[in-house]
């Protein structure tokens, strides 16, 4: 996972699951522990957060739908979307 905190917004730039291990729920469960537990993994009280997804990645999609985020918007180009996790 890489990410970045600002004014408690954390923003997923990365997040890789290796694909063998894929199907597991691990992504969406990683994800999960994470935001519950920002301020003791990250020393960050988080109150969001966010993620740019690609539109034909459903694995990645499912998992942070699965971690509580929900789709925002649409990048002006259709290349993106943008997801928000609130707490």
């Amino acid at each position: 996972i890489a990410a970045g905190e600002e004014n408690g917004n954390l923003q997923i730039s990365e997040f890789l699951v290796d694909p063998k291990n894929r199907g597991q729920g691990i992504g969406s469960g990683v994800l999960a522990v994470l935001l519950r537990d920002t301020e003791q993994i990250l020393g960050k009280n988080i109150r969001s957060a966010g993620a740019v997804i690609f539109p034909d990645n459903l694995p990645s999609q499912k998992a942070f739908e699965k971690a509580g985020f929900i789709y925002e918007s649409t990048h002006p180009d259709g290349d993106a979307w943008y997801y928000r996790w609130y707490r």
